[in-house]
Parts: structure tokens; C-alpha cells; sequence
């Protein structure tokens, strides 16, 4: 069965009328519709699969139709999450899913530990950039440049120290936000 929060979102969110704005409460609504609705548990335990595909592709074709403003907002939030997610589980260091990753036993939990607090405080940066994109300009060139560093550091680190293929994935996923957010604030500056 399908939660019923993100059915309940779906509903509520429409297109707005040209000019419109949508709010900062109705754009976090969708992002938290998008991991409700977008989670392999929805689609796994559905009883009526071409809804929750519908439904899925409603959500989609509704990010795409977003002005850049607010498109940039969802997806900062959505970096965000990523950023505080993957922090969290440096703090932590759960042995099994370090393994699962590839990575062997830690001995020095210390600098794990110091990136996920980094990537803990990136999160809040996002969120802080993405609550008004056009005044936080500063802090979404920022992330760009974190984003930038990022890739440079973990594509450095398999081609020339371990060649761990979550550290490559990594740098491609990094490289991916960072290319939209680069993008979204060309699109923000070129409307302007």
C-alpha cells in the first residue's frame, strides 16, 4: 500500500496560474513528495502500480513546469537532505554498510566522523541558500564551488589512491548537482 502523506500532497499541489508564486510551504511539500513517492516502497508494495507511476510522472512533469526560482529551491533542499543523509552516516559509521560500501574496518573514526559534521553543515548552507535563491546568490555559488571541489577531491582519490567504485559514484552524483544548481542560477540570471 502506498503512504498516504505523498497521495495526500499530490492532491493539493496544481499548477499555478502564470505569475503565480508558489510558497516555501507548497515547494517543501514537494520535496517531501518526492522521496515519499519516488521510494522504492511505494512503488514496491503498491497495490495499483500504474497509479503510483502516474502519480510519479504528475510530480515530474510538475518540477519540470517550475519557474527556476523555485526549481532551484527543491533541488537545494533535495542537496541538502543528500548532504545531511550521507553526513550522518559518517557520524555514525555503521560497520555493515561501511562494508557494504566498500570500505574495510575503521581503526580512527576521528576524520570519517569530521566529514559527515562537514557534510552536516553543507546541508544547513543549502537550506539557507535555497529559502530565497535570488538574496542568498552568494551561498548557491558557494555550493557550486563545494560541489566542484568535491568531484575534484573523489575523482583524484580513485584515480590515484583506491579505486572504490562508491567513491567514483560519489564524484558523479556531486558532479550532477553541481552541474544543475550551476545551470538553474545561469537560467535565475539570464531571466533577470
Amino acid at each position: 500500500m502506498t503512504p498516504a502523506f505523498p497521495a495526500r500532497c499530490i492532491r493539493k499541489i496544481s499548477f499555478l496560474p502564470q505569475g503565480a508564486r508558489r510558497t516555501q510551504r507548497e515547494s517543501l511539500v514537494i520535496v517531501f513528495s518526492v522521496f515519499s513517492v519516488f521510494s522504492v516502497r511505494s512503488v514496491v508494495f503498491s497495490m495499483n502500480f500504474e497509479a503510483t507511476v502516474l502519480k510519479q510522472l504528475t510530480l515530474m512533469s510538475r518540477l519540470i513546469a517550475m519557474p527556476p526560482t523555485e526549481l532551484l529551491t527543491v533541488f537545494l533542499m533535495l542537496v541538502a537532505a543528500h548532504s545531511f543523509t550521507v553526513g550522518i552516516l559518517l557520524v555514525i559509521q555503521p560497520p555493515v554498510l561501511m562494508a557494504l560500501m566498500g570500505f574495510g574496518v575503521i581503526e580512527q573514526p576521528f576524520f570519517p566522523c569530521q566529514g559527515g559534521v562537514f557534510h552536516v553543515i553543507m546541508a544547513i548552507a543549502y537550506v539557507y541558500g535555497a529559502f530565497d535563491v535570488r538574496k542568498n546568490r552568494n551561498m548557491i555559488i558557494y555550493a557550486i564551488i563545494v560541489k566542484m571541489a568535491a568531484v575534484g577531491f573523489l575523482f583524484s582519490y580513485f584515480y590515484s589512491i583506491e579505486r572504490l567504485m562508491v567513491v567514483f559514484l560519489s564524484g558523479v552524483v556531486d558532479l550532477g548537482m553541481g552541474v544543475i544548481i550551476w545551470g538553474l542560477l545561469v537560467r535565475i540570471t539570464n531571466d533577470e
